[in-house]
């Protein structure tokens, strides 16, 4: 996921595009999430929910690595962007 979201901001693809290959993964995620949390409590699902979102943090040093690296090759002021340690 964090590969597109760098593609669709630096990529060479069309943005749109890149939007309409995340759609079935978007899909395929909710359904998952939805067949695998229907005999959960709200509290629950929640706690799923809450993983999903801890898995995204711990890889967002690897999301501000690529960002930054492209925005380099882009030739673009680093402004913000800094190496995650």
């Amino acid at each position: 996921v964090y590969d597109f979201a760098i593609d669709h901001k630096f990529g060479e693809h069309d943005p749109r595009e890149v939007v309409d290959a995340l759609t079935p993964l978007y899909c395929g995620r909710t359904a998952a999430f939805v067949k695998d949390t229907a005999e959960l409590s709200t509290f629950e699902a929640e706690v799923e929910v809450e993983r999903t979102a801890e898995t995204f943090e711990a890889l967002k040093g690897y999301l501000i690595t690529h960002w930054c690296q492209r925005r380099r090759d882009a030739g673009e002021e680093p402004g913000p962007c800094r190496e995650h340690t």
